[in-house]
């Protein structure tokens, strides 16, 4: 997979209502498959409620 390849996303920012700027975010999804699913799901809205991809609990976190 080449750079142009990778996809990519955005976050528009907005201060007082007003546009400022974007924020581009070019993901490795080649090298970390799904860390990049889940931040493309969090940027789209189609999460599955806000839990993690890896688990309730990462160690020596929480319960």
């Amino acid at each position: 997979m080449g750079v142009q390849d990778r996809p990519q996303c955005f976050f528009d920012v907005e201060i007082n209502r007003e546009p400022v700027g974007r924020i581009m975010f070019q993901l490795f999804s080649d090298i970390c498959p799904k860390t990049c699913k889940n931040f493309l799901c969090l940027c789209s809205g189609n999460g599955k409620g806000g839990e993690s991809i890896y688990g309730g609990y990462f160690k020596g976190k929480g319960k």
